[in-house]
Parts: structure tokens; C-alpha cells; sequence
């Protein structure tokens, strides 16, 4: 994951070096300091001196796309590079260390010039093996439908080896971040009327969706305008430490993508993505996807490319609007860009993400497979309040 935030309130003279090796005292659960070992898909503890330090960018300051595009091009083994450049806190995150929580709450610690450790407190991030917490939890709620959903996806599996289902805690390869120059990153950012004008469309809807089902919709839409080839579902990165026992929370990464089927009518993709980022079986294919991919070592085969081009969709908006991130004084455009690494070119990489009172959009795209002005226009739709108006 790729992190670029600011302007932040860092004192002047913040050494983020200092807040990371912080962070890392407090343990492994905190995964700072976390080393990936080449001879297994385990994990190594350390003191975060590992950590890669920037003090410079070569990119233009405040062009947020290409200080994203700098951070995926610049060559390190680190799986942690951090940076306050310029009042910006800059982040490149190995993926198997943790997700986007990890990501914001390390941001935040960094932009508050906190170097005591980072929220939640330890008392709350307490929890080992969190897959298989939240499976064992599905289970016991609902073992019928858990138990049938494990088993069609077994049998699916033997038909067929897709791509795993799910990012887990396994060590990746850091260098590929950003592998191969095609990759490029498109920013956009709304104003404040984006948001007001979302929460008065919710409000004057007669289930209620959540905020987040009507964002995926908003770029599904705009997207598959503007890219005649967009497959006919989206992959959305869900969230499951709700699924967690109370009092539990952890850092380490428990989300899982699954598949929405994109639909024309509004309503009729909110229902779609809400049966689906609850479904119970969400939790049997995360750890059946962690599953095949330690047997395997990682190496998982992948189907030949069927023409269509994949959107993969991560809202954090809601998580950016609770880490509390300390903007710096009189900011009034703050930026919250988080680039996630693309599979393959035939993929759209968007994340979701929240500064202050506007919501912002990061793309990572291969420019040969689609043009940077294709995905510009797709931000600009998803990114336009006159959505939102009654009617439309």
C-alpha cells in the first residue's frame, strides 16, 4: 500500500524513524518491525531499524499522482518506507504486514508526531489468528450456512484454480509494489458538496443503504461508462473485524474481496453488495484462500485473461474519517491518496478515502491496457455531486 497525506501538523524536526521504532517496541501485534524470512511464509520480529527513511521526493510538491508513482517506483527490500516530506507523510507497506487500519493508524501517529505508539491502545489490539476467530464466531452463529458454503467453495476450488480471494498475513514480495513502468496512479479529490449531497440522497431513501454500497455503486457506474470492457463484477475489499469477538480488534490484515455484481440500477447493486460483504461464507473464503496460498507457498496459478478488465474497489473512507488524522492549520484541500498494487494489467486498483470533508479517489491502472485520460474521466463521474441529485 501506497500512503500520501498532509499538509499534517508534524512538529517541525518530527523524525518518523523515532515514532516507528516506537511503534515496534510494543510488539509484534502492533506488526511494525515485522521482517518477512525468505525460507518460510513466516513473519521475523524486529526493532523497526529495518525501516526505510525518506527525506526527499523527486516529484513536484503537492502532485499528489506522482509522489504516489515515485513511492511505487523507488527500489527497496524495506517493507516499511516512511517519509514527512514537506509537511506530507509519505507510506510504502508491504501488504502482508497489515491493511489499510494499519496504514491510517500509522499515518495518523506520524502526522500527530505521536511516538508513544498509535490507537488503538495495546489493550485493544489483542487478538492472534483473527481469521480463524471470525471463522470459528460464523460458525457458531450460523454452522448450516457456513458449513455449506465451505464446502461448494472446496468444490469449486477442484473445478478450478482462481486467484485467491483474499490478501493475508503471508510475507510478499516488496519490490513488486511497483513493478514494471505501465502502472500509473490518477488522483481526484471532491469538494465538501460531494458529501453533503450523498448523506441528503441517503437520507431521502427509503431503506437507508449504507454510505459505503452507494460510493462502490458511484464508481461502478462511472467506470463502466467510461470502459466498455469492465467486468460484470467487482471485487470489494471487505472488512471483518466486526466479525471479531467483543473487545477484540486486531492490526494484522483480516480483510477479503468478494464479488458484486455490477447492475445499472442503483438499488438493485445496493442490495447485490450488501448480501455479499455480509454473507457468512466471506469468513470460509478468506481462510480457505490463506489455506492454498501457505501450501502453495504463495504460488497460486491463475486463469488466462478473459478480455475484460477486473475493478477491485476498497472504501476507507469511513476508517480515514475515525483514525483522526492532525491536519496541519488553514489546510483546506488535505489529501489522503492510498495506492494499492494492481495483480495483473488487465486490473483497476481504486481505493476510497476521506480527508476531512472530502472524498478522494486513487487509481492504479496500466496505462497500456487503459489510458490515464479513460480512468480521468471515470474519477471525475464518480467524483460528481449531480449523482446525488433527487431524480437523476
Amino acid at each position: 500500500m501506497l500512503v500520501v497525506a498532509g499538509p499534517v501538523a508534524g512538529a517541525p524536526g518530527t523524525d518518523p524513524d523515532t515514532c516507528v521504532r516506537a511503534i515496534a517496541a510494543l510488539g509484534p501485534d502492533y506488526r511494525v518491525g515485522l521482517l518477512p524470512d525468505p525460507g518460510s511464509c513466516r513473519w521475523r520480529v524486529g526493532d523497526g531499524g529495518d525501516c526505510r527513511v525518506v527525506t526527499d521526493v523527486d516529484a513536484q510538491a503537492g502532485d499528489v499522482a506522482a509522489t504516489i508513482q515515485w513511492l511505487a517506483e523507488s527500489p527497496t527490500a524495506a517493507p516499511l518506507t516512511v517519509g514527512l516530506v514537506d509537511g506530507y507523510v509519505l507510506l510504502r507497506i508491504d501488504h502482508g504486514l497489515g491493511d489499510g487500519r494499519l496504514f491510517l493508524a500509522l499515518a495518523a501517529a506520524i502526522a500527530s508526531s505521536r511516538a508513544d505508539g498509535l490507537c488503538p491502545g495495546p489493550s485493544t489490539v489483542n487478538t492472534r489468528f483473527p481469521v480463524a476467530r471470525v471463522l470459528v464466531r460464523d460458525l457458531v452463529s450460523q454452522p448450516v450456512t457456513v458449513a455449506r458454503q465451505v464446502a461448494e467453495l472446496a468444490a469449486a476450488r477442484r473445478r478450478s484454480t482462481p486467484a485467491p480471494a483474499a490478501a493475508g498475513s503471508e510475507p510478499s514480495s516488496v519490490a513488486a509494489a511497483g513493478a514494471g513502468d505501465r502502472v500509473r496512479t490518477v488522483f481526484g479529490s471532491a469538494g465538501p458538496e460531494y458529501l453533503s449531497a450523498l448523506q441528503e440522497f441517503r437520507r431521502g431513501c427509503s431503506e437507508r443503504p449504507s454510505v459505503g454500497a452507494l460510493l462502490a455503486y458511484a464508481v461502478c457506474d462511472a467506470f463502466g461508462a467510461v470502459e466498455p470492457r469492465l467486468a460484470d463484477t467487482v471485487g470489494i475489499v471487505t472488512d471483518l473485524r466486526s466479525r471479531l469477538p467483543a473487545g477484540r480488534d486486531t492490526f494484522a490484515n483480516l480483510c477479503a474481496v468478494v464479488q458484486v455484481p455490477i447492475a445499472k440500477d442503483r438499488d438493485t447493486f445496493v442490495r447485490g453488495f450488501t448480501s455479499a460483504v455480509r454473507s457468512p461464507a466471506v469468513s470460509a473464503q478468506l481462510a480457505l484462500a490463506l489455506l492454498l496460498a501457505t501450501v502453495r507457498r504463495g504460488r497460486v496459478p491463475r486463469p488466462g485473461w478473459d478480455g475484460s478488465i477486473a475493478l477491485t474497489l476498497s472504501d476507507l473512507s469511513r476508517p480515514c474519517s475515525e483514525v483522526g488524522i492532525d491536519w496541519a492549520t488553514g489546510a483546506t484541500e488535505p489529501v489522503l491518496a492510498l495506492g494499492v498494487p494492481t495483480v495483473d494489467g488487465h486490473q483497476i486498483g481504486v481505493v476510497i478515502s476521506q480527508a476531512a470533508d472530502r472524498v478522494q479517489l486513487t487509481v492504479r491502472h496500466d496505462e497500456t491496457v487503459v489510458p490515464a485520460a479513460t480512468i480521468a474521466r471515470g474519477v471525475r463521474a464518480a467524483l460528481s455531486p449531480d449523482q446525488w441529485v433527487a431524480g437523476r
